[in-house]
C-alpha cells in the first residue's frame, strides 16, 4: 500500500496527515531521522520509496538566494496541504505526485 493509499485509508494502517506533516518537518529540521519516520509509521516497501522521493525533492530545492530559501521553507507546508487533499479525496495519487514535483 502506498503512502497515498494509507492517508486515504480508514483502517488501522491510516497515516494521520497532521502527524505525518509534523514528523516530516521535524525530520527536515534534524530532530527526527529517516529511521524514526519509518519506525513511527511502520513504513515498508513503496512507502519508504515514496518517503525517500519526498526527501529528495525537498533536498533538491535550491537555497542560493533569499527567494529560494523562502520557497524551500514553504514547500514542506504545501506538502501537508497536498496530503490533506489526498485524504479528502480531492487529489488523486497522480495529481499529488505532480503537485509535489515527482
Amino acid at each position: 500500500m502506498s503512502l497515498f493509499a494509507r492517508i486515504r485509508s480508514e483502517g488501522p494502517d491510516k497515516i494521520i496527515v497532521h502527524r505525518w506533516g509534523s514528523s516530516l518537518r521535524q525530520w527536515a529540521a534534524g530532530q527526527l531521522t529517516r529511521q524514526n519516520i519509518i519506525d513511527g509509521f511502520a513504513l515498508v516497501g513503496s512507502d519508504i520509496t515514496e518517503l525517500d522521493a519526498l526527501r529528495a525533492t525537498y533536498d533538491a530545492l535550491p537555497t542560493n538566494n533569499t527567494a529560494n530559501i523562502i520557497i524551500k521553507s514553504q514547500w514542506i507546508n504545501r506538502m501537508e496541504d497536498v496530503f490533506i487533499l489526498i485524504e479528502t479525496g480531492d487529489y488523486t495519487e497522480a495529481k499529488a505526485k505532480s503537485a509535489l514535483g515527482f
